[in-house]
């Protein structure tokens, strides 16, 4: 067994050196970029009672809100199983469906909320989608040159 492995029932205490050698140890005990890595979901729950007050037809900007937000959430659970995982070809068959399969996901949303309910309110998805979509962008080129970087195995 490789010295970073661990086996699956070893409950290794979060000071211990083979943690810090595998997690880093910025995320050893608390991920402070917490905030950034969710920085487009909390802006768009902060500012959906807003766009709302504003006049903009709330179930386009709540569906689009609810989609997003399960869509991101979907999003860290594949990447955790793609981490988990020691077979390549699953760990980038898990990411790849998961970037296509959530794309349509949102894209279908939007086109069912204006094709079902009105055309403002799927043009309201739409334009809160991509404020979210930038947000979100613009979020993870930050991580990348804020995150500490791992070192290789």
């Amino acid at each position: 067994m490789p010295e970073n492995r661990l086996h699956p029932h070893d409950h290794p205490s979060p000071g211990d050196p083979s943690v810090l050698r595998r997690r880093g140890p910025a995320l050893a005990s608390f991920d402070s970029l917490v905030l950034l890595r969710w920085l487009d979901v909390v802006l768009l729950a902060l500012a959906a009672p807003f766009a709302i007050a504003l006049g903009l037809p709330a179930f386009g900007v709540l569906a689009a809100f609810v989609v997003w937000t399960a869509q991101r959430a979907v999003a860290v659970v594949l990447e955790n199983q793609a981490r988990a995982t020691e077979d390549i070809r699953r760990a980038v068959g898990l990411q790849a469906a998961g970037v296509i399969g959530r794309g349509w996901i949102v894209a279908l949303t939007i086109l069912a909320v204006g094709l079902a309910v009105d055309r403002a309110d799927g043009a309201a998805a739409a334009a809160t989608v991509l404020v979210a979509f930038t947000f979100h962008l613009a979020a993870q080129i930050l991580l990348r040159v804020l995150q500490p970087k791992q070192p290789s195995p």
